[in-house]
């Protein structure tokens, strides 16, 4: 399973990693980002497929904090 890993070097960051999720992925919990700071990430980087990536967050999260 491809993964990105980002570490934290700006105080954006140091928020996403306050809000991220515990998920159980094979029996282990990893963190993740939560989907609305995904959504952010996607916009500001901008490129066509982040913002393809957006609508499809957007389309299968009903219950997102925007």
């Amino acid at each position: 399973m491809p993964i990105d890993v980002v570490i934290a070097a700006s105080s954006l960051h140091i928020e996403f990693l306050e809000r991220r999720r515990l998920v159980a992925l094979g029996g282990v919990r990893v963190p993740m980002t939560s989907p609305e700071d995904l959504v952010v990430t996607k916009v500001l980087t901008g490129r066509p497929k982040d913002l393809e990536d957006v609508r499809g967050v957007l389309l299968e999260q009903h219950d997102l904090d925007l």
